[in-house]
């Protein structure tokens, strides 16, 4: 609680102020999840990173920060 509550910048909780960062902290973890699942997945079928996984959601250009 005490990391989302830093990464927020807020000791409050989820409030209309920041919920959009804290819907962003949620798919940056969900992108990490998802290509961490496809890196084992690859690894185990013996195949290219980039041919398992070319399209994950976030996987492109970043957002001003």
């Amino acid at each position: 609680r005490r990391q989302i509550e830093s990464l927020l910048q807020s000791h409050e909780g989820v409030t209309e102020e920041n919920m959009l960062r804290y819907l962003g902290i949620i798919e940056e973890r969900t992108n990490e999840l998802l290509m961490a699942q496809a890196a084992i997945y690859a690894k185990e079928q013996n195949i290219p990173l980039r041919e398992r996984a070319p399209n994950l959601i976030g996987d492109g250009p970043s957002g001003p920060a």
